[in-house]
């Protein structure tokens, strides 16, 4: 067997320490990039995420905007009805511990149920002046989508 013991001569070794430099710089542009990749591909499906989103509330908003659906609130919320239709309202009974605890609030608080029945009543005539007064007001006649239209446009303001 030859040992033969190779030596590299001062150029092939600046050589090499030049190649592992250039080596060296181009790993962290590359790592760079890979991680700039990697988020552009996020931020992709976020964007794609937001814009679905935003076509669903679009279409929510048109939904909401229709006068189908503003009758059906108006109804359901505010009890409207159109000229001519009659309205029922049901009222549940009053159950028996309900009662029962008011009786017991009354008798602990030792008010006279005559006296606060009087209190009541002058509370109710005071609100019923208030009440003529404001409503002496001239008032302008509205159709039905008008009026809801109204109640809806101030609630979303």
């Amino acid at each position: 067997m030859n040992n033969k013991v190779v030596l590299l001569t001062p150029r092939a070794i600046i050589l090499v320490i030049l190649a592992m430099f250039l080596i060296g710089l181009s790993i962290a542009p590359a790592r760079e990039l890979l991680r700039q990749r990697k988020e552009l591909n996020n931020l992709e499906q976020e964007l794609a995420a937001i814009k679905g989103e935003n076509q669903n509330l679009r279409d929510e908003v048109e939904r909401l905007n229709t006068d189908d659906y503003i009758e059906q609130q108006a109804r359901a919320r505010l009890g409207l009805i159109k000229p001519g239709e009659k309205a029922y309202v049901i009222v549940p009974p009053k159950q028996e511990n309900q009662k029962s605890q008011e009786e017991k609030s009354l008798d602990k608080s030792g008010e006279n149920t005559d006296e606060s029945t009087a209190n009541d009543d002058s509370t109710n005539k005071k609100s019923e002046k208030d009440e003529s007064s404001k409503s002496s007001k001239p008032t302008e006649k509205k159709g039905f989508l008008d009026t809801i239209y109204d109640f809806f446009k101030n609630i979303w303001e």
